[in-house]
């Protein structure tokens, strides 16, 4: 894409008075458009499950943006309810990415300017920056008065049926406000779990996670006997693996008031299953008087009735003391769409994104809840030239072993892509559109005891594709990026190290000129980076001296990896795509070992091609499972077979579903054994992308839909099946 057509959309909408976001513009459009007309292909790569939600929102904010351009050139004044669009029955966007409506959509239109007035209500200022880089208020009033300040443009959708759709009666103009896009941040590598297994300890399997200590929450879990798991969207199941009967089976659904509940994931713990979802807050109506004055000079009074949309997250602890009765220990609520978590020594950490939406302004809604308490204003944190201001990042730690647990939180203004998280720091990363410097902001938190503090704050260019581009060692953060040159029309990956401070210290920069970074893992001193444009080479970055970050080896090969996971101290393990030396097959799936034995020259020991087959682990890593040697692993596979009629047209798709158990001895890459599930899925059945496993003694589960499969662990035989629609 040349870039005078980046000049020229912008003149567009400057002429009408709507500003775009230039970095916005550059890192989200260009960027992606480029891509996509260098390499079609890319544009079908599968989208993990949390970012589905936040690339449809990107998108329709995009596409709303122009739309209000033209909304604009056209006409004048405020708009008319016959002029209105007709908005769809209000859907939540789920945290799983499925659907968004015109209510998620509505949020991202933020294109004009405001018109409304807002009168001044407090003379002070917020604290000066500490070393955190961050600002803090000495009131709610004055948290209003900054992000007020900070308001460029602002758009009011305005629509015919959105009273009777949510609820509402009377007349007027009704204004809708939505939720802010998702951006949540995804799963775990599982370093820690190889290390515990190949020492021939485990003998059950556990969540594949990136960091030594710090846990992670997935749809099932397992402690040794017992398995549970999250289907359905809302059910909640525990099953005994010995008698393979389901004990306990409970629909979850919305509380306070709330509406269209989803479960998300959870942690297990001792005897305490804490299950995290999110749902759509009560609606309420507010009615606000609102004036215009007529082409003839007349004043015109109407009552304007607004209902805010914003989603909460719901936090259940269950005490599993006994297995025949399950009990709900407590229950409450933070306000924000669900992101991620970690669990840290018997403390959980959540982190939500909480969307402002109030009408004519921020007043009613500026400051976040966690269990029903608002956050004080000394823990509302903000940097001073922030833009952003639509949203927060919300964060809450607590004991997950106290029956009503105190409840640490804090909220930073602007969202989060992704995080990273060790034993005692949390770092949350944010693409920074609105910024003209544009990058990555990075904020750190200490974490001790459920008790979180602001740390620090820095920036780096480009953006990450995943928390597994992020690592910590010895005070230091390593993060790997991608940035993209819209005046040279090429991309940059590169490596920045950076300090407790969050200063940049060293940096590694175009490590593959024109690639993007698709896949990291940091092993110790060096950084294993798979980047991608037609080809796909792995580099080996030494990190031993933070301030020179240096080269030592690469080996290329075709297609690349989505997922790195070290077997032993001498192999890598890559899941990807197949390719040729012009692009990749994103039909095939692609195991590919790597030697690193010797980091100067890592070279490729063995690889598994399956075509028209794809995994889970590709978006979701949580479902790669570690062997119980060491040097085998186990990865859930979809081999989809079209079907066509009498005259040759496509009329459905079926899969088969299957667990392969790899080994990857002596350098050589085998299938030990398969665990297929004996029902097909076809296109119509959503609910088989979520297939999930574990192992347990002598047998492998998986679970898919609503069922639970047995099979002898070393020859695949299935020898039971459950329903976990309801107990006995």
């Amino acid at each position: 894409m040349k870039n005078e057509n980046y000049d020229d959309i912008k003149t567009m909408f400057d002429s009408d008075g709507v500003t775009l976001p230039e970095a916005l513009y550059k890192e989200n459009m260009v960027g992606k458009i480029k891509e996509r007309e260098s390499n079609p292909a890319s544009s079908v790569r599968p989208l993990k499950p949390k970012r589905k939600a936040a690339a449809i929102l990107s998108a329709a904010a995009v596409l709303a943006l122009i739309v209000t351009a033209v909304a604009v050139s056209s006409r004048t004044g405020k708009p008319s309810v016959s002029e209105a669009p007709t908005i769809p029955e209000n859907t939540v966007a789920s945290p799983a990415g499925s659907e968004t409506t015109a209510d998620t959509q509505a949020q991202a239109t933020t294109g004009s300017k405001p018109t409304t007035t807002r009168k001044e209500t407090s003379n002070e200022e917020p604290e000066a920056p500490d070393d955190s880089g961050l600002i803090s208020f000495q009131s709610e009033e004055e948290f209003i008065k900054f992000l007020n300040s900070k308001i460029k443009t602002g758009v009011q959708t305005t629509v015919s049926n959105a009273e009777s759709n949510m609820g509402g009666t009377g007349s007027g103009t009704i204004k809708n406000y939505a939720a802010a896009p998702m951006a949540p941040g995804d799963t775990a590598d599982g370093a820690v779990v190889q290390e515990s297994i190949a020492s021939g300890a485990a003998t059950s399997s556990q969540t594949n996670t990136q960091v030594d200590g710090v846990d992670e929450a997935d749809i099932i879990k397992n402690d040794g006997r017992y398995i549970y798991v999250i289907t359905d969207d809302t059910r909640l199941s525990v099953v005994d693996t010995e008698s393979m009967k389901t004990v306990f089976s409970q629909e979850l659904t919305a509380i306070n008031d709330g509406t269209n509940y989803m479960a998300n994931e959870m942690y297990l713990t001792g005897n305490r299953l804490i299950v995290l979802g999110s749902q759509n807050k009560k609606f309420e109506q507010i009615e606000v008087k609102e004036s215009e004055t007529t082409q003839a000079g007349n004043t015109v009074f109407s009552t304007a009735r607004y209902f805010p949309f914003n989603y909460e997250t719901v936090i259940r602890i269950f005490d599993l003391s006994d297995k025949n009765n399950i009990s709900l220990v407590t229950s409450f609520t933070q306000d924000g769409t669900y992101s991620d978590s970690r669990l840290v020594d018997g403390y959980a950490y959540i982190i939500t994104h909480y969307n402002i939406n109030s009408p004519g302004g921020i007043e009613k809604g500026a400051v976040p809840s966690v269990k029903n308490e608002k956050i004080t204003c000394d823990r509302l944190y903000a940097e001073r030239n922030c833009n952003d201001y639509t949203g927060q990042t919300v964060i809450s730690g607590f004991s997950v072993s106290e029956n009503d647990p105190t409840v640490s939180k804090v909220s930073v203004v602007g969202y989060t892509n992704e995080i990273y998280c060790s034993k005692n720091t949390l770092y949350l990363l944010s693409s920074n559109w609105y910024k003209e410097s544009g990058g990555m902001d990075i904020y750190s938190f200490s974490l001790k005891d459920g008790k979180i503090e602001k740390k620090a704050t820095g920036n780096v260019p480009g953006s990450v594709n995943d928390n597994y581009c992020v690592d910590e060692k010895d005070g230091c953060l390593r993060v790997a990026t991608t940035d993209y040159n819209y005046k040279t029309d090429k991309d940059i990956s590169s490596v920045y190290v950076l300090d407790e401070k969050l200063d940049i210290v060293g940096k590694l920069t175009d490590i593959a000129p024109d690639e993007q970074v698709k896949s990291v893992r940091f092993i110790g001193n060096i950084a294993y980076i798979v980047t991608f444009r037609n080809t796909d080479p792995l580099f080996a970055v030494d990190l031993s001296d933070p301030k020179n970050p240096t080269i030592l080896g690469q080996v290329k090969l075709p297609g690349f990896s989505e997922y790195l996971h070290p077997l032993g101290d001498n192999l890598l393990v890559g899941i990807g795509y197949d390719g040729d030396d012009d692009s990749a097959d994103f039909q095939s799936l692609k195991i590919t070992l790597f030697d690193i034995s010797d980091p100067l020259n890592p070279a490729v020991k063995d690889s598994l091609v399956y075509e028209n087959t794809s995994s889970r682990v590709l978006y979701e890593p949580k479902s790669f499972i570690m062997g119980q040697n060491g040097s085998d692993f186990y990865i859930p596979t979809s081999k989809e077979k079209e079907h066509y009629d009498i005259l040759g047209e496509w009329y459905k798709s079926t899969y088969t579903l299957t667990y392969l158990h790899i080994s990857a001895e002596n350098g050589t890459l085998s299938v030990l054994t398969s665990y297929t599930v004996p029902k097909k899925f076809d296109t119509d059945h959503a609910s088989y992308d979520i297939f999930t496993g574990a192992y347990i003694g002598e047998n492998f589960y998986t679970v898919v839909d609503t069922a639970i499969y047995r099979f002898t662990l070393s020859d695949g035989t299935k020898t039971a099946e459950a329903s976990l629609k309801k107990a006995g």
